[in-house]
């Protein structure tokens, strides 16, 4: 007996280009950016003044008081995510409570850390630590939160693979799946690290872009120009479902899953490798038992840092040859937001077979030729799109890779 197929019902977004999909999908394909002046904190006497931010973010709206105590940003952000792919999904009663969840964060509760430093060590503040510190930092309260506020009884786990983090949550949740451990999993990832102490901290290691250029210019992937990455937050929800689920409930899915692969570098803390990184995605095809040349479009990893880029565009070229499909770099629009980054981009990669677009990829010209990607346009493009391929690679050599498929 084969593997039990996996399909996408429902999606959520909650991010700098939109709080909803619609929202999202608008001002990706249309080539708005949600970088900006950083203005939630003064930024001084860091290079850096920009990043990716959610604009008029008021938890009040979305929240009671208690929760918006209890709850830390990137656990706000997860929970407003899950809550409109649930909606979407359209998945209720005994079908919810019987559902797992899986949460990928690279940071989670970072937030909270300060408080709790300035009450202990800076008496002048006369401050008290907060008695919800604990559960607000725990990198597990998001998929708890999730859990709790929809009465999903499954299997309940919490991912941090760094920068992939999102994206090993949707392959697990996947294999749970297909294992026929469950009928439907709530997975996806989320993050927000725009913090000043993780600003200059990230600034430290020199990956950081310290451009001047406008905000909406600043991140630069693949480009000769580029500098570093844009730090940013959201968050990113898939509902996923077995066939028989969706038959049963009579649901219409949006796409299927049908390749996951995750593996070390075993190498680096944070210098990628070109064979651990072709290795994974040439895992991902394999899985989803597909050829190069049936790939439609690959949605990039692409930091902008200079070796990140070079490795990732060294390692398609490895496995694609010189047909290499037509790409969309999405954090040149969006920043990177560390754990949630690669669940986000798995959304796009659906969207982009939901409407047969693939999303522009900005400040990439003129591309460096070490990158080997000279495909990348500023513009959105209409084109046939049946399977994409979405990549993720993290510090401490974590790779994952997702293959989507069109259900028409």
């Amino acid at each position: 007996m084969g593997r039990k197929r996996v399909f996408v019902t429902g999606m959520g977004i909650f991010c700098p280009l939109g709080v909803e999909i619609k929202e999202f999908w608008n001002n990706l394909s249309y080539g708005k950016s949600g970088v900006r002046d950083i203005t939630k904190f003064d930024p001084s006497p860091s290079l850096t003044k920009v990043a990716g931010i959610i604009q008029n973010y008021a938890p009040k709206i979305y929240f009671s008081p208690r929760e918006q105590r209890s709850c830390e940003a990137f656990v706000q952000y997860g929970l407003l995510a899950a809550r409109e792919a649930i909606a979407q999904s359209e998945i209720t009663g005994p079908d919810l409570a019987k559902c797992a969840v899986v949460a990928g964060t690279g940071i989670g509760g970072i937030v909270s850390y300060k408080p709790a430093y300035d009450a202990l060590y800076l008496p002048e503040t006369n401050q008290k630590i907060n008695a919800f510190t604990i559960p607000k930092m725990m990198n597990n309260a998001l998929s708890a939160q999730i859990a709790i506020e929809h009465g999903c009884k499954g299997r309940n786990l919490t991912v941090n693979t760094a920068c992939s983090s999102g994206a090993n949550a949707i392959g697990i949740g996947a294999e749970w799946l297909q294992a026929g451990l469950f009928d439907t999993v709530i997975c996806g990832g989320a993050e927000a690290p725009v913090t000043y102490e993780l600003l200059r901290t990230w600034e430290a290691m020199g990956v950081l872009s310290r451009s001047k250029d406008a905000p909406e210019q600043v991140c630069k992937p693949f480009s000769r120009d580029r500098d570093g990455f844009v730090l940013s937050e959201g968050a990113a929800m898939i509902v996923l479902e077995t066939e028989d689920s969706c038959n049963q409930r009579k649901k219409s899915p949006i796409a299927e899953l049908i390749g996951f692969a995750s593996s070390c570098d075993a190498e680096s803390l944070t210098s990628p490798n070109l064979e651990g990184v072709s290795h994974a995605i040439q895992k991902a095809l394999n899985d989803a038992e597909i050829s190069p040349i049936e790939v439609d479009c690959i949605n990039l990893h692409g930091t902008g840092t200079k070796l990140n880029d070079q490795t990732e565009g060294a390692a398609i070229k490895k496995i694609f040859g010189e047909q290499i499909p037509f790409c969309t770099a999405n954090k040149s629009q969006l920043g990177h937001s560390m754990g949630a980054a690669s669940a986000i981009e798995a959304v796009v990669s659906v969207l982009s077979i939901e409407h047969q677009i693939v999303p522009p990829s900005l400040n990439c010209q003129p591309t460096d030729p070490a990158c080997h990607l000279q495909n990348l346009s500023p513009v959105s493009r209409r084109h046939k799109i049946q399977n994409v391929l979405s990549n993720s690679f993290a510090f401490g050599g974590s790779n994952a890779c997702l293959v989507f498929r069109s259900c028409n």
